[in-house]
């Protein structure tokens, strides 16, 4: 009977930090990663009344920064919004692929532009 209590004390507890974090997603996909693998779908679903999203991403989070770990700032991915498909892709004048549509050839200043942000 005692185990059965600590067991609940154990999901309140662990639901109550997810809910009640102050980072939002990010902070609720860094708790779930500690317990994410450990579990199945349906019982943290049944457990956290989390939905299946989030539990894929804190699957994915403790595989890449290990269960609970930070997400270090370089480890992040910098995405540019604005730049013309033109301006970062050469279209192949002779080459087709199966669908008989051109080929595009990413230019080499893309990775240029991608370091030197």
């Amino acid at each position: 009977m005692e185990l059965d209590s600590q067991v609940k004390t154990f999901w309140s507890c662990f639901e109550g930090s997810i809910n009640n974090n102050i980072k939002g997603n990010e902070g609720q996909r860094r708790i779930l990663s500690i317990i994410a693998e450990d579990f199945t779908y349906i019982k943290l679903k049944e457990q956290l009344n989390v939905s299946n999203n989030l539990i894929h991403h804190a699957r994915i989070h403790a595989r890449l920064y290990g269960k609970g770990g930070q997400i270090l700032e370089e480890d992040r991915v910098k995405i540019t919004k604005g730049r013309s498909i033109k301006n970062n892709v050469t279209v192949s004048s002779y080459k087709t692929d199966k669908t008989g549509n051109p080929i595009y050839y990413l230019k080499s200043t893309i990775m240029k532009n991608i370091l030197m942000d």
